[in-house]
């Protein structure tokens, strides 16, 4: 062997790259300028020294310029013991067992949040892997398939603007989101971005949807046309970094035929944000509104009272007044009939948890209820369908229990609903579930459908 004196080093060598590729400049002069210097490069941060180095220090030798305008330069991926991945060690998974056992969104999803992305060094993680999963691909195709099974075909959905609090609300996060993830992959800054991707998807589903059964159940029209166009820009955002299941829920919320292939999520053009639609008063008390809830749940849990359960009253403390709307939601989502405001720097909430007779029948009506949608969906009774419900309890408990009569029957779909007492051994073989309580056991039977 001998050496090519014309020939620095391997580093010098590759730093010619931009322009030796194209033999300039002895050829083809006008295609190097509509491609210098380069958009965008990507290298791991041992290039600092390498590649970055020359590429710059050539283009500024030759052409006084950069040779690049945007760089991400990310960091080294260790095993999982922080040593360099090695078959000896056996200190990774397998790739191909990961990648079938949790897909390429979620494996992408991992790395683009993690500090990989700004340079940062880190473990391999399988555990993390698995998070990204649940978190990103499993949340976000569960809150498709709520979607899928709320639409009613009959029901026509209408592109109006809603005035409902929960609605405006969601609309101002995903301008939000469209907007601040546009800022963000401007800035090839791509864990900022898919982070919150991820933080959006949570509010999607573990607030906006979860608030919003009852009206998706009662095929409420704004509902549905709010989330169907959610989900249609968020496939959109999400496109670049979970690019198999935005493609899948997209080319079904849009009803383009999948088997045509004849569009695509990748091939649309970006979503626009609207700075008029960002409502961050609503956004921030929205903040507040889920904190207090989240106190509120955590001092039920601490008194071991559970959310089915009616409480008379909370008293809260807030530094800003929040709208009636939001109060509203305190209320539906803590179960408890009214709130007192107070002013004070340190968000609080203190309940009430003393059980009245009147509150406790009222949580046994609504757990009488829960018991039977749990039935309703054993038998593989849809939502539509009615049932003739029997309630058979003793004399004292029915009394109770009529005043909620009106409540089981309309939560159950029950078009006849008899609360009976009488001898509870002659039913003992059809008795479905019993529904313990301070005076005995209710027993409750659904005959027919």
């Amino acid at each position: 062997m001998e050496r090519i004196p014309e020939v620095l080093d391997c580093w010098f060598e590759s730093g010619a790259m931009p322009f030796a590729q194209w033999h300039y400049p002895f050829e083809k002069k006008d295609e190097f300028k509509k491609i210098f210097p380069a958009d965008f490069i990507i290298e791991y941060t041992g290039q600092l020294r390498g590649w970055f180095y020359y590429l710059h220090l050539i283009s500024n030798s030759l052409f006084n310029s950069e040779s690049f305008k945007n760089v991400v330069c990310h960091g080294v991926l260790a095993g999982t013991d922080g040593r360099k991945m090695s078959k000896s060690y056996g200190n990774y998974p397998d790739p191909k067992e990961t990648l079938e056992k949790y897909g390429g969104d979620s494996i992408r999803m991992y790395f683009l949040s993690s500090p990989l992305f700004v340079g940062g060094d880190m473990n391999l993680s399988e555990e993390d892997i698995k998070n990204s999963l649940r978190k990103n691909v499993m949340l976000f195709w569960n809150i498709y398939k709520f979607y899928e099974l709320s639409v009613d075909k009959k029901v026509k959905i209408k592109k109006t603007k809603s005035k409902n609090i929960l609605d405006r609300w969601i609309i101002a996060r995903l301008n939000q989101l469209t907007k601040e993830v546009t800022d963000n992959m401007e800035k090839y800054n791509l864990p900022s971005a898919a982070r919150l991707v991820t933080e959006f998807i949570e509010d999607l589903s573990t607030w906006y949807v979860r608030q919003s059964r009852e009206r998706f159940n009662d095929d409420d029209s704004d509902a549905i046309s709010v989330l169907k166009n959610v989900l249609e820009t968020l496939s959109k955002v999400m496109a670049p970094f979970m690019p198999f299941i935005t493609e899948h829920v997209w080319q079904k919320i849009t009803g383009n035929d999948f088997k045509k292939r004849n569009e695509s999520v990748h091939l649309q053009k970006w979503p626009k944000y609207n700075d008029k639609l960002i409502d961050l008063n609503l956004i921030e008390s929205m903040k507040i509104t889920r904190e207090i809830v989240s106190l509120g749940l955590m001092q039920r849990d601490k008194n071991k009272i559970g959310l089915r359960w009616p409480l008379s009253k909370a008293e809260i403390t807030i530094e800003k007044e929040i709208s009636k709307e939001l109060q509203e939601i305190i209320l539906n989502q803590l179960n408890i009939k009214k709130i007192k405001i107070k002013k004070g720097k340190e968000t609080s909430v203190e309940l009430d948890t003393i059980l009245t007779p009147e509150l406790e029948t009222e949580g046994y009506a609504r757990e009488i209820s829960r018991k039977v949608q749990a039935f309703r969906k054993k038998l593989g009774l849809e939502k539509k369908d009615k049932i003739e419900l029997f309630i058979f309890t003793d004399e004292d408990f029915k009394k109770t229990l009529d005043k909620q009569k009106s409540f089981i029957k309309g939560r159950t779909n029950s078009k006849k609903l008899d609360i009976v007492t009488t001898n509870k051994e002659r039913f003992k073989k059809n008795v479905e579930f019993e529904i313990k309580d301070k005076r005995g056991k209710i027993a409750i039977i659904t005959t027919n459908k």
